[in-house]
């Protein structure tokens, strides 16, 4: 197993869906702004299949399909609050 960050990555305007091709065997660890960009860390076995893992960013106040996203973590780039979300389309 290694320690892994994966950059957020943001459309135009803002966030929303996005995938990251990561190890299908992972955990996450943290949520974070790192020099104006957000990240993801995750624990990740590199002996496992690569895997495409579909990610969505919320503001406070949007939507949310709770029986199809899994919440992660919420966390700070100023000056937004942002919610990180697995999406899960099985």
């Amino acid at each position: 197993m290694r320690i892994y960050k994966y950059p957020i990555q943001k459309g135009r305007n803002a966030f929303g869906n996005f995938t990251i091709e990561m190890p299908e065997v992972f955990q996450f660890l943290d949520v974070k702004e790192q020099d104006g960009t957000a990240y993801i860390w995750a624990m990740v076995d590199e002996t496992t299949k690569p895997k495409e893992i579909e990610f969505r960013v919320c503001a406070t106040g949007d939507p949310v399909v709770t029986n199809k996203w899994a919440f992660i973590k919420t966390f700070h780039q100023e000056p937004f609050v942002w919610h990180l979300f697995q999406v899960h389309n099985g």
